[in-house]
């Protein structure tokens, strides 16, 4: 057996020893490369049931902790091998994105009239918002030198 013989199976049992730290370093150097995932990013995998924030990265694994407070542990090369999704941007957007539809009747959409305008302002949380505007709309037709007749 030669020298280069040995070298091959060597390595090839090495490699098969240390394929999943090979492939976890690998994943861990594109994954921060790329800034794909941080520690307290929501994340969502459903092949692996997890959906909640990454509260632990470490070489080989991240955890997530779902929303129902369980734990998730991935190997950290799926994270490169499947897809998932990642909430970040929501969430530096400060809000949270609601998909729904309304219908609406297009001829019931008309201005309001004073009749409307003052049943609306029976409604307690609407009257301090249309005395605000009134007062407002008031004022920009006096400074403008508007008629509102």
């Amino acid at each position: 057996m030669g020298v280069f013989e040995r070298l091959g199976r060597m390595t090839v049992v090495l490699l098969l020893v240390f394929k999943g730290t090979i492939l976890s370093f690998a994943a861990s150097l594109q994954i921060v490369a790329n800034d794909l995932v941080w520690v307290g990013d929501w994340i969502e995998m459903p092949r692996y049931g997890a959906n909640g924030d990454v509260v632990e990265m470490a070489l080989h694994t991240i955890k997530i902790q779902n929303w129902d407070k369980t734990i998730t542990t991935i190997p950290t090369y799926r994270l490169i091998e499947d897809p998932f999704k990642n909430w970040r941007g929501m969430i530096e957007a400060g809000g949270r994105w609601i998909k729904l539809s309304l219908l609406i009747y297009q001829f019931s959409v008309r201005f309001c009239d004073e009749e409307m305008i003052e049943r609306f302002e029976k409604i307690q949380i609407l009257r301090d918002y249309i005395r605000h505007k009134r007062e407002e709309l008031e004022r920009y037709n006096r400074e403008q030198g508007i008629d509102p007749c």
